[in-house]
């Protein structure tokens, strides 16, 4: 394993709890029961396990495809579940853990009791920072504070329609570019047009159909420089 990745959130099971509740409290701005549709309620409020049966397994398909190996890494394909179990204590709702990857890849992060939103934003979310400053340079709680001013003040949400079992069915994007202002930052150049796509709705279970971040080729018809994607598979 590299040296950053030893140093990576990760890798202790009590850090990357603290991590993950740190995240969703930065990212998750408080929002009233009228603004539905907004970035915050769509992907950090919506109470998207608590519509599932306990026990329950989401599972999530994860893709990296990158046209610059050298920088960004080989890419691959692996598996993230997200398991709801019965949380046993009075009035708990649930005991959630979360499998990401496997064999020299695999993390296992958890428990996370009584959570109703989806956690495989903030994992997805918390990878992404972390190979940013490994690959490019940087440090986490920048990239953090850009995606959470991004999510607050940039973020575009559109109504669309995506193919889920076989059907068509109706879908928010919410969009965001965090790093299109950082231009003076020199570290920053090869990250400056990154989009990151948040597909969500209702009818999938656990809300999450699909997360993409991407930064485009710098000559249009190119592939992407980097691409991670993740999309819902199914429920267990």
């Amino acid at each position: 394993m590299a040296r950053n990745e030893k140093k990576s959130i990760l890798a202790t099971p009590v850090r990357r709890q603290l991590f993950a509740a740190a995240v969703l409290l930065q990212l998750a701005v408080p929002v009233s029961a009228g603004e539905l549709g907004t970035p915050q309620a769509l992907l950090f409020d919506a109470p998207y396990l608590k519509q599932l049966a306990v026990p329950s397994a989401l599972n999530y398909s994860y893709r990296h495809s990158t046209s610059a190996e050298k920088t960004f890494g080989k890419p691959f394909e692996d598996t993230i579940a997200v398991n709801v179990e019965k949380n046993d204590k009075p009035g708990g709702l649930n005991s959630v853990m979360l499998r990401m990857f496997s064999g020299k890849r695999q993390r296992d992060l958890g428990p996370h009791i009584d959570i109703t939103g989806n956690p495989i934003i903030m994992v997805f979310l918390e990878r992404d920072l972390w190979e940013m400053k490994r690959r490019v340079g940087g440090e986490p709680v920048y990239y953090r504070n850009m995606i959470r001013r991004a999510f607050r003040d940039a973020a575009k949400v559109e109504k669309n329609t995506a193919e889920f079992n076989g059907q068509n069915i109706s879908v928010q994007t919410v969009t965001i570019m965090p790093f299109t202002g950082e231009k003076d930052r020199a570290s920053m150049q090869k990250l400056l047009n990154k989009i990151y796509e948040f597909t969500v709705a209702d009818v999938v279970p656990g809300g999450i159909l699909s997360i993409r971040s991407t930064v485009p080729a710098e000559q249009e018809g190119n592939a992407a420089l980097v691409s991670d994607e993740l999309a819902f598979v199914g429920i267990e």
